[in-house]
């Protein structure tokens, strides 16, 4: 009987290569490859060999001649979705890395993973101390749950051993021993040094490949609707050095399709959250002037790569070298039109902090944040099917609001994962 399988039933596992382009499947072994949990039916693979026409002479019109085969390589593209870890970082507890997080940290270079605590004594909404800030970094985001219930993420401007300064303050006052939350803080960095390996798998068991040597040239596109009709989406676009089809893999990944285990993976719909426009180098937060009510939200960082190339290279790749982006961030976002408010502060050139919240909770919450951004060219446009609106365009640049000059400080770019 003919081997018939069904397309949509596939899995794919990640891991970090100590080598670049190096078969990992021997060491560390497939066992320590990492799930991922994509959308069904978006994984799609291109593999890629050079067939290079010699073009020597012929003699006859029709003749054609046979081609060369040169290098190798490999394009995987597939969309997962934009979700919290489903661990609440809180008093000790040290936020985790999911496979989401394992390609953050690939693409964009920083990963900050903190360690929870408590609020010590005498906080204000932007200053005070913590009850042990070892596991804590300025630049990376910390969170306090306010009187609602709903807990508000904030950066950390600075730190002098226990004493935090905020970048932009809560709303309130943490009391004593309210629980200081920990969360994983990606952000980008001047030169990210980590390439994936991709073990893909389809039903058939000679449907198998492994491709080394992955990053995401291609960047990645985040897609999400703040009026909660869908679950927010990040897609990557990965090249890969080489492939291997699995059979001739170190460990051969042929046999039954595994069945995936996802950790660290609670999807939320963002129906629930906050957007805000803090202004740069104004702390004190007021609701009403920094909480922007939106019905829809584009917010794209530009991840770009570039290969450097050598003839002892994977498939004349030595490496992927982050290559420049300009602008680093850039979006839109759409609210009713109340008054020239936009069109003021693009005409004043002013420095704002975008900060989009999806969640209410620890451990089921996100954060995209431009701490930099400067207002472009508002426009009049529908908010909703009947509400006069207007939609802003915004671009951003290195954080301006921190006297730090860490890679995680200057980052123009923050992926929050509470």
């Amino acid at each position: 009987m003919a081997n018939i399988q069904i397309k949509q039933v596939e899995a794919m596992k990640v891991i970090v290569e100590t080598t670049f382009g190096a078969d990992a499947t021997t060491s560390p072994g497939i066992a320590s490859f990492t799930f991922v949990p994509f959308n069904e039916g978006t994984a799609t693979v291109t593999l890629t060999m050079d067939e290079l026409d010699p073009n020597f002479a012929i003699q006859k019109r029709y003749q054609g001649r046979e081609r060369v085969l040169g290098k190798k390589s490999a394009t995987l593209k597939f969309t997962m979705n934009l979700s919290p870890t489903g661990t609440a970082a809180g008093n000790t507890t040290v936020a985790v890395t999911s496979a989401l997080g394992i390609m953050l940290k690939a693409t964009m270079g920083g990963e900050d993973l903190g360690t929870g605590t408590k609020f010590a004594t005498g906080w204000t909404p932007i200053t005070g101390d913590a009850l042990s800030a070892a596991g804590l970094t300025a630049g990376a985001f910390i969170g306090w749950t306010n009187s609602a219930g709903t807990v508000e993420w904030r950066q950390i401007k600075s730190k002098s051993t226990n004493t935090l300064v905020l970048t932009h303050g809560f709303s309130g006052s943490p009391a004593l021993n309210d629980v200081m939350y920990s969360c994983a803080t990606y952000s980008l960095t001047e030169d990210p040094a980590q390439s994936l390996q991709f073990a893909v798998y389809g039903q058939n068991t000679t449907d198998r490949w492994l491709l080394t040597g992955c990053q995401a040239v291609g960047g990645f596109d985040i897609a999400i609707d703040p009026t909660g009709k869908a679950i927010p989406t990040v897609t990557f676009n990965f090249t890969a050095a080489n492939w291997i089809d699995g059979s001739s893999a170190a460990t051969p990944i042929t046999g039954t399709i595994p069945t995936a285990s996802y950790s660290a993976y609670s999807p939320i719909v963002e129906y629930v959250g906050d957007f805000q426009m803090f202004t740069v180098g104004t702390p004190t937060y007021t609701a009403t002037t920094s909480r922007v009510h939106i019905s829809a939200l584009t917010w794209k960082p530009k991840i770009v790569f570039a290969p450097v190339t050598s003839p002892s290279g994977t498939q004349t790749i030595y490496r992927w070298r982050g290559a420049r982006a300009n602008p680093p961030i850039e979006g839109t976002f759409t609210t009713w039109f109340e008054d020239l408010t936009w069109w003021t502060k693009r005409s004043s050139l002013a420095d704002m902090c975008q900060q989009y919240t999806m969640g209410t909770a620890a451990g089921a919450a996100m954060v995209l944040c431009a701490p930099t951004v400067q207002i472009l060219n508002p426009q009049r446009a529908a908010s909703n099917t009947e509400i006069e609106g207007q939609t802003i365009s915004f671009a951003g640049r290195c954080n301006t609001d921190t006297a730090l000059t860490t890679d995680l400080a200057l980052s123009p770019v923050y992926i929050v994962l509470g």
